[in-house]
């Protein structure tokens, strides 16, 4: 892909000067995806396994309406 401003033989200079940092480059980028997706996927599990069966939820008295919303 040329860039404005560079020749053709520039930018083969370019990628052979980035070439030894590929392998590098990759294997830090699907590291941190990794660990991104562990943290993730751990956090999801932890918080699927949470019920809230500890709180309560308090009853809406008889004459009020569940549908309209209470004065605040």
């Amino acid at each position: 892909m040329l860039f404005e401003g560079r020749t053709a033989e520039q930018e083969r200079i370019l990628r052979l000067a980035r070439r030894p940092y590929l392998a590098r480059n990759v294997a830090t980028g699907l590291g941190l995806f990794g660990f991104v997706a562990a943290v993730y996927s751990y956090s999801m599990f932890a918080v699927k396994q949470e019920d809230f069966g500890d709180i309560t939820v308090p009853d809406v008295p008889a004459g009020a309406d569940a549908s309209k919303p209470s004065p605040s």
